[in-house]
């Protein structure tokens, strides 16, 4: 159609077909106007080739809306689709469809054979406010977008956000302030840093729809906060406990927390990095008992080759280099050697030092312990 479609405010009853329709742009830009538009059913535009805006802001539809197969292209506007505030009662798909018209619908399962057609998409997609009833599917298709465009899903709410295009080289996805109940994506569909807003994104569970280790989820994370911001990986971590992954949830808060030390002033930044280094945090206890372990033995040696004389020989105990170690290392436990022998030198300064990381390992074996005790109650 030469100049397009327009129907602002129409309402249509059943459902509504474009399927393999071509509209090409008015004077205005715009190859569908249909901004208001109420479908009672399903809208159907599967393989729609379009040469200007889609316009449906504020349009409602009963049924599901199929976009499978078509191009979208507004080379020279801001967006190919607007759907601003959009309700679509089912789900709304982006995907792949038999570039067939002997199928009567796209979403039909080609037959064998079947060419396939995935979504093309030249200009940005503003969907934000956007509601779906059961889900928004956008799989294999393909952005083109320039730099200063985007992929606009801000404040979307739907059941399951299925988001496995291809990778855009340029452009933006946004998804700030999006709720959703369950994500499913993988790794290579996600742009990198720069080009990607999360602050805000809640989802529930999360359901790989490709390889996605934990790397790469922080990776994702990293490329969606140029600056600090807790609250995505406090998301994930959410997410995968939900799931009894506690493991990688832990893995998720120390690497918060290590991006927060980034931030500290160089003296609180020296404690959490000790932290970090003794026990991760307290999310890796079994380091503390190996540093306890190790000082443990390189005392006992030194002290066994560099044995410090008795206060009183009278009274002594019976020599014992790796009692007097332990007796050093352990400040809650007087076991009767720390005090009955006289260091000096190199061995009074190696003795101070066994007694300040020991205080220092109960302190933070201690606050370890009680943040375990509180992350499982």
């Amino acid at each position: 159609m030469a100049s397009g479609i327009s129907m602002p405010q129409a309402q249509i009853g059943t459902d509504l077909t474009v399927n393999f329709s071509r509209l090409d742009r008015d004077r205005r830009g715009r190859a569908w106007i249909g901004d208001g538009l109420n479908v009672g059913q399903d809208l159907n535009a599967d393989l729609l080739s379009t040469s200007g805006e889609i316009s449906l802001r504020g349009a409602r539809v009963g049924g599901q809306f199929s976009l499978r197969g078509a191009s979208l292209n507004n080379e020279h506007g801001r967006w190919a689709l607007n759907a601003l505030r959009l309700v679509v009662e089912e789900s709304l798909f982006l995907a792949p469809g038999a570039a067939s018209q002997s199928l009567s619908r796209i979403a039909d399962t080609p037959a064998r054979g079947t060419r396939v057609q995935r979504t093309e998409v030249r200009g940005g997609v503003l969907l934000d406010g956007a509601t779906f009833g059961n889900g928004l599917i956008i799989e294999y298709t393909r952005f083109h977008l320039a730099d200063d465009q985007e992929v606009s899903l801000r404040s979307i709410q739907a059941p399951e956000l299925r988001f496995m295009p291809e990778r855009p080289e340029r452009g933006s996805i946004i998804l700030a302030n999006a709720t959703v109940g369950r994500l499913v994506d993988k790794a290579d569909s996600w742009p990198g840093p720069g080009q990607l807003e999360l602050q805000g994104f809640t989802y529930e569970t999360l359901a790989p729809g490709g390889p996605f280790p934990l790397a790469a989820r922080l990776a994702w994370l990293a490329a969606a906060t140029p600056t600090y911001s807790p609250e995505p990986y406090d998301r994930l971590a959410a997410s995968l406990r939900a799931t009894g992954e506690d493991a990688d949830a832990n893995d998720v808060t120390l690497a918060k927390l290590r991006r927060r030390r980034a931030d500290l002033p160089l003296a609180p930044r020296a404690w959490e990095g000790f932290q970090d280094l003794v026990l991760g945090y307290g999310y890796r206890p079994a380091r503390g008992l190996f540093w306890l372990v190790s000082l443990w033995l390189a005392g006992s040696l030194w002290f066994a080759s560099h044995p410090p004389p008795p206060l009183n020989a009278d009274e002594a105990p019976h020599w014992q280099p790796a009692i007097y170690t332990l007796d050093l290392l352990l400040p809650v436990l007087d076991l009767g050697q720390e005090a009955a022998w006289r260091t000096s030198g190199a061995s009074q300064w190696i003795a101070l030092f066994l007694v300040i990381l020991g205080w220092l390992l109960a302190t933070i074996v201690t606050a370890g312990a009680a943040a375990v005790i509180l992350r499982r109650n």
